[in-house]
């Protein structure tokens, strides 16, 4: 979950401010907005606090107020909430409280800009600390950020040929496939989940660990097609493929016929609650399976019944969100693939 950078503005006032509107006020008459400190209270006249969205940031500003002796307060906190909207409705609600120093003299106009997500709703509690930590009443502000404009996945290298000199788990390969595949949006608060299809199982085993690290295992001598699928938060896909050379090494068993593959996908991505699971061969058949957590931990095991265009349901309603991973045997084949839970 992305968090805001430490830039934020501080707004004294006891009024909401909403995005693209700029509300003047005289903060002379509000104590809340002032220091407490020797018996009087000093605060700065036509605060003007601003606030306004730019795209998924915030540009927030106003007068630095003082404490009791006249002196600029010596910084902020702020708490904030961001909530999604629109098609991010049932994104994870984020929270953080933030400190920030002030070096502005009072009366000096400050402005900030923090980076945040696309279509989200901030709330913001805004606090002046004097040099003795004393603290005033919270002010509110609230803006919401622009709307979210996705973009494909792009392949950032390409994997290629890959050859390994010895079968054997000593010569095992892995691949941290960040490096190999982004997103213009992942600073949005977008993710990629990664699927990989295998038909040569017998050759190389390959497995994901912690949902990001592609491992290749070779188990015998010969070469393997291997297929890495990224899948951002609307669906949108990239795929790469690499061919795995293993010139040493015990002869493959049960090599497969060539099959007419028919595509494996897990969708929808992020899922709430039913995953289908489509594998275009296993029409009309059953499979084993497992879904593994972050920790890899299974959480859930059974058998899939494919119907007759190879869709297969699997309720994880009761998962918790989090990046999960799915192994389903297809004896010979093993077809692995990561999901997100909302």
């Amino acid at each position: 979950m992305k968090r805001m950078r430490k830039y934020l503005l501080i707004p004294l006032s006891a009024a909401m401010v909403a995005c693209g509107q700029h509300v003047w006020y005289d903060l002379s008459g509000y104590s809340d907005t002032a220091i407490y400190y020797g018996g009087d209270i000093v605060t700065v006249d036509d605060g003007r606090p601003e606030a306004e969205a730019v795209l998924n940031g915030l540009r927030l500003s106003w007068l630095v107020p003082a404490d009791g002796n006249g002196m600029a307060v010596a910084g902020f906190t702020v708490t904030y909430t961001g909530r999604g909207v629109g098609k991010f409705a049932d994104r994870e609600e984020v929270s953080e409280e933030l400190s920030f120093s002030n070096y502005a003299e009072a009366g000096d106009r400050v402005l900030y800009t923090v980076e945040g997500r696309y279509n989200t709703e901030y709330e913001l509690l805004v606090s002046a600390v004097d040099r003795f930590g004393n603290v005033s009443d919270a002010v509110a502000i609230a803006c919401t950020t622009g709307d979210y404009a996705n973009e494909k996945p792009r392949i950032t290298e390409r994997f290629g040929n890959i050859k390994i000199a010895e079968a054997g788990a000593a010569s095992s390969v892995r691949f941290v496939l960040s490096d190999y595949f982004s997103d213009p949006n992942l600073a949005d608060g977008d993710v990629l989940a990664y699927s990989i299809t295998n038909r040569y199982e017998h050759i190389v085993r390959t497995t994901l660990e912690e949902g990001n690290v592609l491992v290749l295992e070779p188990l015998a001598r010969g070469t393997a097609n291997v297929t890495v699928l990224a899948t951002d938060l609307d669906g949108e896909v990239a795929q790469s493929a690499m061919t795995v050379i293993i010139e040493n090494g015990p002869d493959p068993s049960d090599k497969p016929d060539e099959p007419s593959v028919e595509g494996f996908a897990l969708y929808p991505n992020p899922v709430a609650d039913l995953l289908q699971v489509h594998l275009g061969q296993a029409a009309g058949d059953s499979m084993e399976f497992a879904v593994y957590d972050a920790a890899a931990r299974k959480v859930i095991g059974g058998h899939l019944d494919f119907d007759a265009q190879g869709v297969a349901e699997l309720d994880v309603s009761a998962l918790a969100p989090g990046v999960y991973t799915f192994v389903g045997d297809g004896e010979p084949d093993t077809w692995r693939g990561t999901f997100l839970k909302r």
